[in-house]
């Protein structure tokens, strides 16, 4: 029986928690009735609704009686108007058990009274417009509503100088003009036409107001007002000067044209519908629905529903739910707008006008759904990037190794043709495993680009050939003079470019031609992009190939999310956590057929110029002594070997205090380091940075260099800003190593 009521029925206990809900309770929080046992209002509800609720069962709980109330809020997620009932259920002994809370919704009761008050308001206001003198009485003839055309024709000082206080029955100027028989007739229900009378007004002036003479010549309505069947409650009484009857035509006229001038201006676009037989006619809009749809609008007037709107049937039905319950429906939709002919997020609400018409304002809202998107995306991609953030560090560890090793290897082979042969293949190996542990470390919580200034177009034109290369996808590079560079992590943009070249290429099977351009872009904050004001660099790579549906374009940015049978769907969940990294937006749009595009947006460094790539390979060897502080053994052993090799003294420590004391005791023994390395990240430890602090306390002037397998530290992206003269992102190349010492160590 609970379970096909209507009503929301919770049983609690005395721990707050739910002992049953039915299946409109259920419902309410996106539950089944078996799911929601055992939880709490708080695990359903916002905080000052869970906390209402249980403040009146706690209630009920200490005095043991029943408690009514109607909440001063909407009940989330449906906003409904409610009225709550808590009683105590008791044991066979008379203990309290439980509470019995039943949850009702009133939502159509409310709607329904504030429809009453405006209704009680449209009738006075309209009474109060009308430019005829309008009466209300009582059924025993006391006035009780008088319009101020009423007032000025008997040069009152204001309509309520009669309210209350003029009993028709009782004036004698009624008897004297034999219109009591009609009066009553009025009065007992039925609508009497007056003739026209020659009224003497002065007997309607109160004292001691000045008397007039003056008789107005004047037809009068008089009928009931119905409370109930049978039930008079009010007469009204509407008088008509004969001689102002032109005058009154004309102010109704200016009346009707400034609620047509209302309706014109009203800011939302507006549609009016009339229903015709079993379907409806267009027949009104106003000027912002002109606006919204560029004129469009113009060219379905007189047309019919089943024309305009014939494949989504469920406009025609929300329309005829609206005229047949008489309300108002809101609803949020997404659909093909015919008008524009793209698709468009509404909010729509139908309005009921009597007797056989439809007002449907429609909210356009596909931004703030496009921005309410964007962030679903990067809540999706942040789970990833926790897991993938360990694993690259634990990996790039690894890799550096084996990196330092095979470097070392290298330079120990230098005569040894077939070795470095082998060797220089290995570094290859190790640079495709290099690039999956980048592609990891995109994903890493909070992580931040290591940025340099670079020239887009350099970029572009490189990555294209490489991938294009021996393909039958030819690609026509668009890249104007004056390109703005940017400060980019060029490895990372590379890879979003390369991505979204390869799906570009898997496209068109049978080849063509895949357009990459850029262009400089300035915004202010209107061009229906998710970016702040300013400049941009607006890269754009279009093909003509397959495109992608409705359904996959609104997914291609999932991570796993791949059509093809070969793939890891990763490649532009990547793009776009590199591009939101970089500060920028990337977007795609797509026509099955016609092909897709691509568009990323950077921020631009305007009139900054990048520095030419140094083009030096020799290894730089050094001299002095370095302090080395890692927690694992192999790159610890790996990076001292590199470092002896480039001509360092080495002394190398596993964990902070033991990196402290060696600096403390070298600096005590007249034999301090030139330099320290430090790990940032010492797993049951304190790390590079808290190592540094210790370390400044004792030398101001040390040189430390910071090393970690995690990109998200922003120690790697500002190292100055921490106290450290530089960083290097493992895995690192012998050469990075050597350069970034002597640098270091000479105080650049």
């Amino acid at each position: 029986m609970l379970d096909m009521s209507p009503d929301m029925v919770f049983i609690l206990d005395d721990s707050g928690k739910f002992r049953f809900a039915n299946t409109a309770a259920a419902a309410l929080a996106g539950l089944t009735a078996d799911a929601a046992v055992g939880k709490t209002f708080a695990g359903i509800f916002p905080r000052d609704v869970s906390q209402y609720l249980d403040k009146r069962v706690r209630l009920v709980f200490a005095k043991g009686e029943p408690v009514f109330d109607s909440p001063p809020f909407l009940l989330p997620p449906a906003q409904l108007w409610v009225d709550v009932l808590l009683f105590p259920m008791h044991r066979p002994d008379g203990s309290m058990e439980a509470v019995f809370v039943n949850i009702r919704d009133i939502t159509e009761r409310k709607l329904m009274e504030r429809a009453l008050r405006e209704s009680e308001e449209r009738f006075r206001q309209i009474v109060e417009q009308m430019p005829s003198p309008v009466v209300v009485m009582t059924p025993d003839g006391t006035v009780v509503m008088a319009n101020s055309a009423f007032h000025e024709v008997l040069n009152l000082p204001s309509a309520d100088a009669v309210i209350g206080k003029v009993n028709v029955f009782k004036e004698p100027i009624i008897g004297k003009l034999d219109l009591l028989d009609d009066i009553r007739r009025a009065f007992a229900g039925a609508v009497v036409q007056l003739p026209e009378l020659a009224l003497p007004l002065r007997r309607w002036v109160p004292a001691p107001r000045k008397e007039s003479a003056t008789d107005v010549v004047i037809d009068a309505t008089v009928f009931p007002v119905y409370l109930r069947p049978g039930e008079v409650f009010q007469i009204v009484a509407i008088f008509r000067d004969v001689t102002e009857r032109r005058r009154a035509e004309l102010a109704l006229r200016e009346s009707d044209r400034k609620l047509r001038t209302q309706y014109k201006c009203f800011p939302v676009p507006t549609y009016t519908w009339q229903k015709v037989g079993d379907d409806f006619v267009f027949v009104d809009y106003n000027d912002a629905a002109c606006e919204f749809t560029s004129g469009g609008v113009s060219r379905v007037l007189g047309k019919r529903l089943s024309e305009v709107f014939g494949n989504q049937p469920f406009v025609s039905e929300d329309m005829f739910r609206c005229i047949d319950q008489k309300t108002v429906i809101r609803k949020r939709s997404r659909f093909m707008f015919p008008l524009s002919k793209e698709e468009r997020y509404l909010v729509l609400t139908y309005v009921f006008v009597e007797p056989d018409v439809v007002m449907v304002h429609t909210e356009d809202v596909t931004e703030r759904e496009k921005t309410e998107a964007e962030l679903r995306k990067a809540e999706h991609l942040e789970s990833l990037g926790i897991l993938a953030g360990g694993i690259a560090h634990d990996f790039n560890n690894l890799l550096a190794g084996i990196f330092g090793y095979i470097g070392l290897a290298r330079e120990l082979v230098k005569n040894n043709e077939k070795a470095r042969d082998s060797l220089d293949k290995a570094m290859t190996v190790f640079g495709q495993a290099k690039s999956l542990t980048q592609q990891l470390l995109t994903f890493s919580r909070g992580g931040s680009p290591v940025r340099k200034l670079a020239s887009i177009s350099e970029l572009l034109r490189d990555t294209a050939a490489f991938v294009l290369s021996g393909s039958n996808v030819r690609p026509e590079l668009v890249l104007p003079e004056g390109l703005w560079a940017c400060e980019v992590d060029a490895g990372q943009l590379s890879e979003v470019i390369h991505n979204c070249v390869i799906n570009a290429q898997q496209a068109m099977p049978e080849g063509g031609v895949v357009t990459i351009g850029a262009e400089n872009v300035a915004f202010d904050g209107h061009a229906g992009v998710p970016l702040p004001p300013g400049d941009y660099v607006r890269i754009y790579i279009w093909d003509t190939g397959v495109g992608i549906s409705g359904e996959h374009l609104a997914r291609v940015f999932d991570p796993f999310f791949t059509t093809k049978q070969k793939g890891s769907g990763l490649g532009l969940a990547i793009a776009y956590s590199v591009v939101r990294k970089h500060g920028g937006h990337i977007e795609i749009s797509s026509k099955p057929g016609v092909g897709t595009e691509v568009r990323i947006y950077l921020p631009a460094s305007a009139g900054a110029k990048p520095a030419p790539a140094d083009a030096g390979a020799e290894i730089p060897p050094g001299h002095g002594r370095i302090l080395l502080m890692d927690d694992e053994v192999f790159v610890r052993d790996a990076m001292a070997s590199v470092l002896v090799s480039l001509g360092y003294t080495v002394e190398t420590a596993a964990g902070g205090p033991e990196a402290v004391a060696a600096f403390i005791g070298a600096k005590n023994a007249g034999g301090a380091f030139d330099a320290v390395i430090l790990d940032l990240t010492i797993p049951g430890g304190f790390g590079g940075k808290r190592v540094l602090a210790e370390l400044l306390k004792v030398d101001a002037g040390v040189k430390a260099v910071a090393t970690s397998g995690y990109s998200d530290d922003p120690v790697m992206a500002e190292p100055r800003k921490f106290d450290f003269r530089a960083a290097l992102r493992k895995p690192f190349a012998i050469h990075d190593l050597a350069q970034t010492l002597q640098s270091v160590m000479r105080g650049a």
